[in-house]
């Protein structure tokens, strides 16, 4: 059960009954303070609702995340039970360079989320992401064969790269943590703190963003060792366009998959 505290005309919240007994423990609230339940409109004080000893109040307890603030952290929450998974089953990662101290918190953030809970999220992050990236494909469909064509067609593929780990996957990722936030309720104290979100967040888009700039640059060597009437720039042309988000998104789960397999 949530409840909300208010003091000096603000009302903060939602927290946990644990969340608030810690509170009053640290000094942040005290026993006069209100309080009420998430579903009721009828304030007490928490030295009713929790029978505890009256005692002078510190500190003001943190105030509510802004709405961005939150569908980060919870984006950060899926993050580190995804990487956790990752470095438990193949011990380092390419690309994504934690340190002990990174992996060891990003573990202890997983514990508070399920498995099943971590499923249901890549799940809808592959549906939303699906057409984000084929979106920037479809310039290929109509895009004739041929050697005039091939560095725009290059060039194409490498923009919707750029815009697959740059926008695509983080949009959806994004906007799938804030379903999952609302469909479990998630509240703020299973969340990472402000500044541990800050510090994640910033590595995992990082991360994306390296990993970008890296199959841009694969492509660069195929555009000048690569024939344009050769069959591999031929079949690039033609399966492309129409496989590479179907394949992207498959070839994901699939490692998503056996990863959760391993861990098991």
């Amino acid at each position: 059960m949530s409840y909300y505290v208010a003091r000096n005309g603000q009302q903060y919240g939602p927290y946990t009954a644990e969340a608030v007994r810690s509170y009053v423990a640290a000094g942040s609230l005290s026993a006069f303070d209100k309080i009420r339940e998430e579903s009721s409109q009828a304030w007490t004080t928490i030295g009713q609702l929790f029978q505890v000893a009256a005692a002078p109040p510190m500190i003001q307890p943190p105030a509510s995340r802004s709405t961005l603030e939150r569908w980060i952290a919870l984006l950060v929450r899926y993050w580190a039970v995804n990487m956790t998974i990752a470095f438990l089953s193949a011990g380092y990662w390419p690309g994504f360079g934690y340190s002990k101290d990174e992996k060891d918190e990003m573990a202890r953030i997983s514990q508070k989320c399920s498995l099943a809970q971590f499923v249901f999220w890549v799940f809808v992050v592959a549906l939303i992401a699906l057409p984000l990236i084929g979106a920037p494909l479809v310039p290929l469909i109509y895009l004739p064969a041929g050697p005039a064509t091939a560095p725009i067609f290059l060039l194409l593929l490498g923009m919707a790269l750029v815009v697959c780990f740059t926008v695509a996957i983080p949009v959806a990722m994004l906007f799938s943590s804030a379903l999952m936030g609302k469909i479990y309720s998630i509240p703020d104290s299973e969340l990472p703190d402000r500044s541990t979100t800050a510090r994640l967040f910033h590595k995992l888009w990082f991360q994306l963003t390296r990993m970008s700039i890296v199959m841009v640059a694969i492509l660069v060597p195929a555009w000048i060792f690569i024939p344009d009437n050769s069959k591999v720039m031929v079949t690039l042309n033609l399966v492309v366009p129409f496989l590479a988000p179907a394949v992207s998104v498959s070839v994901a789960a699939y490692l998503i998959s056996g990863r959760l397999r391993r861990s098991v």
